[in-house]
């Protein structure tokens, strides 16, 4: 949960964001700058012991879109589920909903990069703590 909480560990695992600002409000950390000159970034909007919530913010926001992960136990006390979600929020335009159709192609990929990055990295965490 420490490596997806902290915005400043997103750069060891998130795809891409290795090269991108961390996004600071009030000082702190709370996401990343996707596009430094609309100030357009992903900020964490809220934290719990299984859920980070992530929303688009700055100047050319849509807000038609929510990110997160969700931390479950697995099968037993070794197991960890971490799944990453993005939710759309489209109109009822059928242009809308035929773009749709093409989200997963677009973002699958680089979910299934980065939860796989997320898993190497924290079982290589566990191994070297053992």
């Amino acid at each position: 949960m420490s490596l997806i909480a902290d915005p400043l560990k997103w750069k060891e695992w998130y795809p891409g964001a290795d090269s991108l600002a961390i996004l600071y409000i009030k000082g702190k950390p709370k996401g990343i700058l996707l596009d430094s000159s609309s100030l357009l970034g992903l900020s964490i909007l809220n934290i719990n012991d299984s859920l980070v919530t992530v929303g688009e913010v700055g100047n050319t926001a849509t807000q038609g879109m929510e990110m997160g992960w969700k931390v479950l136990s697995g099968g037993n006390e070794n197991n960890v589920v971490a799944q990453w979600y993005m939710d759309f929020k489209l109109r009822w335009y059928p242009w809308e909903k035929f773009k749709s159709l093409f989200f997963e192609n677009i973002y699958g990929a680089h979910l299934e990069r980065g939860l796989a990055n997320l898993k190497e990295l924290s079982e290589g965490r566990r191994s070297s703590s053992n």
